[in-house]
């Protein structure tokens, strides 16, 4: 919910930027604002006479922003004065970076420039083969910058000599994102003959110590969280890679309605990233599943646990059940039972041979039950022969999965192939659902007929398995919490009944 709100009718391509008491945002005409950060309302404005996709960085009592007219700028953070102009040869589109009263930026006109902060003077410049649309990235006395004539470049921030380039084929927009040894990258494919991709490189060398193949250009910059670094890319996904790059295959994908050119924001354990469909998106960083909480989200690999325990506890019931006396009911654990077993399987390392999914590693967590669900096609894997472990999951991907599970074990040939393999032959058991009394049958009025988890929600709708809120919606879209799990495992429990007929 919008605790404020601040427009001047204007479009904004570049980042707000927040300064002790004042938001500063620049307008895609190039009007930049000075906003109190706690009513948003307007203290300054400055028009600076062109197109603007650079942000602002504030530093030392001034701002600092490029501009398409090609002027670097320094106006005073208090009242908007402008302290000073600096004339590049071509459209400034990249982000200022500044350290020890030094600015560096790029532009169109191929060249990185080092800026006196408070003169505005030149101290160095650096010519590359393309335009710098890169915003460059500090740390520990270098400058690392990419440019759109496919390269990475290192500089020595005191003086712009060349320390390594690292050659990467595609034009460089994004800035590159440094940890302590590595230097991580996307690039843009600038005809059919061009791959996007990611890249992991030496800090130290620029050496390309691996890369993936992306689906469409990568116009986001990197950000590291934790052990994973975190990109956009044009196909619509948020990519999660192995900071350490212990894999080069992503780690998860998280998927938008539109193109994702922003740079991933960290806040404590949430990443915030914006999409062209117009939303910003709250994702949680994944936590081992022993301190897992109610509203934390579940990734896909608990979905396969789940779903195996729910397949692997009706087969066990239906052997029980057939050494029982006639007329016995037998019932699915609770759901505190089966997280137990699951973290508990979870924390142990699995040694032997296992078919997994290529993006599963024979030690992840979910490994056992990804590889149960997929063979007992309680689950599928990704077209490319991945599994996305680790990506969040769906309301929708998880009543559908459930659903699979329930058609499957309602069958009178699962229930026989079980008591075949056993060789019990005078047992009648059957796995019956009876809903809840008085818990609605109906379908939940947010799904169009033409929806894909249409029918599995009509199968669990009968058995009144799906969990609506007042007003009977389902609300798929929304991820799923290990609140969910429990509420939708718990009707389960109430519902369904392995029973000894005669």
């Amino acid at each position: 919910q919008g605790l404020a709100q601040y427009s001047d009718g204007g479009s904004y391509w570049s980042s707000p930027v927040v300064a002790g008491t004042l938001l500063y945002v620049v307008s895609n005409e190039g009007v930049v604002h000075a906003v109190d950060r706690g009513n948003f309302r307007k203290r300054w404005e400055c028009d600076l006479d062109g197109l603007v996709t650079s942000s602002p960085v504030v530093w030392d009592g001034a701002l600092f922003v490029g501009s398409r007219n090609g002027l670097v700028y320094a106006l005073d953070a208090s009242t908007g004065e402008v302290l000073w102009k600096f004339q590049t040869g071509g459209e400034v589109s990249s982000s200022p970076a500044i350290n020890n009263g030094v600015l560096v930026i790029g532009s169109g006109d191929r060249n990185v420039y080092a800026i006196d902060s408070k003169t505005g003077s030149m101290k160095w410049s650096f010519a590359t083969d393309g335009p710098v649309d890169s915003s460059p990235t500090l740390a520990d006395g270098n400058v690392f910058v990419g440019s759109f004539d496919g390269n990475v470049y290192c500089l020595k921030s005191a003086d712009g000599s060349l320390v390594w380039k690292s050659a990467l084929g595609g034009w460089v927009h994004s800035s590159p994102a440094v940890d302590e040894e590595k230097v991580f990258v996307g690039t843009l494919n600038v005809n059919h003959d061009t791959v996007p991709s990611f890249f992991w490189l030496n800090r130290k060398t620029g050496e390309k110590l691996g890369s993936f193949e992306m689906p469409e250009a990568v116009y986001s910059s990197p950000t590291v969280w934790g052990d994973l670094v975190l990109v956009g890319c044009r196909d619509r996904q948020l990519y999660a890679f192995d900071r350490k790059m212990r894999q080069t295959q992503p780690a998860w994908t998280f998927r938008t309605r539109s193109y994702v050119h922003s740079t991933p924001v960290v806040v404590g354990d949430t990443v915030l990233v914006s999409s062209f469909d117009g939303n910003l998106y709250a994702l949680r960083q994944s936590k081992p599943i022993r301190i897992w909480n109610d509203n934390d989200v579940v990734p896909r690999w608990f979905v396969a646990a789940m779903s195996s325990e729910f397949h692997r506890q009706i087969g066990d019931l239906v052997t029980r059940a057939a050494a029982a006396k006639a007329g016995t009911e037998l019932k699915l654990k609770s759901f505190k039972e089966v997280f137990d077993e699951v973290k508990a399987n979870a924390a142990k390392t699995v040694s032997g041979q296992r078919v997994l999914p290529r993006d599963v590693p024979g030690e992840h967590p979910g490994a056992p039950y990804i590889e149960y669900s997929l063979t007992a096609g309680l689950l599928t894997g990704y077209p490319d022969s991945s599994f996305k472990p680790n990506e969040p999951t769906t309301r929708f991907q998880f009543s559908f999965s459930l659903a699979t599970v329930f058609e499957a074990v309602k069958r009178p040939d699962f229930v026989w192939r079980i008591l075949n393999e056993k060789s019990i032959r005078n047992a009648q058991v059957e796995v019956r659902a009876t809903p809840i009394p008085g818990a609605p049958q109906t379908m939940p009025n947010d799904v169009q007929a033409n929806h894909w988890a249409f029918e599995a929600l009509e199968t669990l709708s009968q058995a009144a398995l799906n969990p609506l809120d007042e007003e009977g919606r389902f609300r798929g879209t929304k991820v799923l919490t290990l609140k969910d799990v429990e509420t939708q495992w718990n009707m389960l429990q109430a519902t369904i009944q392995v029973v000894r007929a005669k």
